[in-house]
């Protein structure tokens, strides 16, 4: 095979260091230094194949800077919206950029219509103690049961994190009682900030949930939100469109299932939010 690695990277100066020159060799003129390549691309090492293996099965890489630098865009973009739902989904995505912002539907199975009656209440039925329900029904994360709360006047399922074994019962659903109170202010908060955009995503809230959530959000200040269904036709993933001022419509290729929500459509809810965050700076909402 007449294959002239060197020709096939853009060598920079760093890249001239994983390949030097040969002549005479059966890779057409090209050495790959192994120990610099597999320093130098941080997804090389991962696969735990051979350095020229790696090289010839996939002929591009990021390198370690670029990736980093990938990686601390991606968080502050991430970091620039709010999730309302309708699972774990975006959280998760945030969760894997280190973008960790303390959201109270981040890690919820709230739907347009739930969030609509939660906020007409203003959550008063989610600070009660009474209405806080504990739940175990999931499996052991890394050997450690995982906690469900639930609040039942609004039907809404909440992910409560490792469930701790030296704390009695009481203790526990107070803990939760008390963070669900205080994300709930900051939700209020953020809702009268109008800083950040709110993220709803659906494959089957109707336009009337949304309109009214979308009405309702706007009633506490010049809000945004970005409401994410499956493609269309003619309306590609990666689509995102401006239906009025501060509501955006952005279309996605695939959700995850509930079970697995963090098989998520990574390159499209980063090139949706993307686009989101250019629109709504032309718009000047």
């Amino acid at each position: 095979m007449n294959f002239n690695i060197a020709r096939s990277l853009k060598t920079s100066d760093s890249d001239k260091a994983a390949i030097q020159p040969l002549s005479g060799d059966a890779l057409g003129g090209a050495r790959l230094d192994a120990a610099s390549y597999l320093n130098r691309y941080l997804n090389a090492p991962e696969t735990g194949i051979p350095a020229l293996v790696h090289y010839l099965r996939h002929k591009t890489f990021e390198p370690q800077s670029l990736k980093l630098a990938r990686k601390a865009y991606c968080k502050d973009v991430l970091a620039k919206f709010h999730s309302l739902g309708n699972n774990c989904e975006f959280g998760l995505l945030q969760h894997k950029y280190l973008a960790e912002p303390l959201d109270l539907f981040r890690f919820s199975d709230a739907s347009a219509g739930k969030l609509v009656e939660a906020l007409k209440s203003r959550l008063v039925e989610l600070r009660k103690l009474e209405n806080v329900i504990l739940q175990f029904d999931g499996p052991l994360e890394k050997g450690v049961p995982q906690l469900t709360v639930i609040v039942p006047p609004y039907g809404i399922r909440f992910h409560g994190g490792d469930l701790t074994l030296r704390k009695a019962f009481e203790e526990v659903k107070a803990s939760q009682a008390k963070r669900l109170d205080f994300l709930a202010r900051k939700l209020f908060d953020d809702l009268e900030d109008a800083e950040r955009i709110f993220v709803h995503k659906s494959d089957v809230a109707s336009r009337s949930d949304i309109e009214q959530l979308y009405a309702l959000m706007r009633s506490f200040g010049p809000n945004r939100l970005l409401w994410v269904t499956l493609e269309e036709p003619g309306k590609p993933a990666g689509t995102v469109e401006l239906e009025k001022e501060g509501l955006m419509h952005g279309y996605i290729d695939q959700f995850a299932e509930l079970k697995t929500a963090g098989d998520y459509s990574e390159a499209y809810w980063l090139k949706i939010c993307c686009e989101t965050l250019r629109i709504a700076g032309q718009a000047s909402v």
